[in-house]
């Protein structure tokens, strides 16, 4: 079996900058100490370092201490930028959705505006009418079972008009209801966008520009994987 001679162990420079180490460049012998990344180095800091790394000896650069700090940390730089990706897509999908319920609103503002002349819903005024005329009952007075003999409903026309008339007021009311719900769930979608946005901001900083251990060894990328569905726009 192959043997190795055994590293000797210089005095430690703690860097957490590329900066660092331009600092002590300028002052001390490669020859002299080893480099220590420091395991809390942002991942800007360490992908902006790992591209002035290559193989070599003390005789050409300062040596590594601990290089798979680095390694470890451009594959975290990796897995988090594949998790800021899907929360933009989320992003996206959350717009479409907005500009859907836009588009909804717009319809249902568009027929509010044509007003109850408009309105065309339910049968024609010559096929309004139930077969027989209908009672009510007052409260504890027993209501007959079974078939009731009962005279035939006719309906003038002017009540007939009037069904019409109500026809289109109640479709003017529905689509007030419904024009409040879409402003509401556009709102909604607004805030979600905006809390989104905020929660991707922080989560890129605190991940690529703030000093932390995370990518500082051996990771499980699927732990970086902010949810997109956490609130549910309906479509």
């Amino acid at each position: 079996m192959a043997s190795f001679p055994s590293r000797e162990v210089l005095p430690m420079l703690g860097v957490a900058s590329m900066e660092a180490v331009d600092e002590y460049a300028a002052t001390e012998s490669a020859e002299h100490f080893h480099i220590y990344i420091d395991p809390t180095i942002t991942i800007t800091d360490a992908l902006s370092m790992s591209l002035r790394v290559r193989p070599g000896d003390r005789t050409m650069a300062f040596e590594l201490y601990n290089p798979e700090v680095l390694l470890r940390k451009v594959e975290a730089d990796a897995a988090v930028r594949e998790a800021i990706a899907r929360m933009e897509m989320t992003e996206e999908k959350v717009r479409t959705k907005i500009q859907r319920t836009e588009r909804k609103i717009m319809e249902v503002e568009a027929n509010l505006e044509l007003g109850g002349d408009a309105v065309c819903v339910g049968p024609s005024i010559n096929h309004r009418s139930l077969p027989f005329e209908q009672v009510i009952y007052k409260t504890g007075e027993d209501i007959p079972e079974g078939e009731v003999a009962a005279p035939k409903r006719k309906l003038s026309k002017n009540v007939r008009r009037q069904c019409r008339k109500l026809d289109a007021v109640s479709q003017l009311a529905y689509w007030n209801a419904n024009l409040l719900v879409l402003k509401q769930k556009k709102a909604a979608q607004e805030e979600f966008l905006v809390a989104l946005t905020k929660s991707k901001e922080a989560f890129r900083t605190q991940c690529l520009e703030t000093r932390t251990h995370l990518g500082c060894g051996y990771t499980e990328a699927t732990t970086l994987r902010p949810s997109s569905t956490a609130v549910d726009i309906a479509s």
